[in-house]
């Protein structure tokens, strides 16, 4: 008898495991996948900045939100090496003292 109830609660314990992993796969259409324009984004912080101007202060809170809102003529890559953003090409001169942005 307590063979028999074991064997039942083993199988009854497999098929409960076997039906949870086999759930059917999202079924997205390739509208859901692709990005939208437009709409209002919705970003949380630890606090309210305290001004948008992030040359007179050092608040990490500033700089994030600020980040967001001005784009510099050049940024760092993944591995830390300048390139341009809003700039099209930089022209460092000769000496290397000079630059010009297009």
């Amino acid at each position: 008898m307590k063979r028999t109830y074991l064997l039942f609660i083993s199988l009854l314990t497999i098929v409960l495991i076997v039906a949870g992993c086999s759930g059917n796969a999202s079924k997205n259409t390739s509208s859901e996948k692709e990005g939208k324009e437009g709409g209002t984004l919705n970003v949380a912080s630890q606090s309210e900045p305290a001004t948008l101007d992030a040359q007179i202060t050092g608040d990490s809170d500033v700089k994030d939100a600020t980040r967001s809102i001005y784009e510099g003529l050049m940024i760092l890559d993944d591995k830390g090496n300048p390139k341009p953003d809003l700039a099209s090409k930089v022209d460092i001169s000769d000496d290397k003292k000079h630059t010009r942005s297009n």
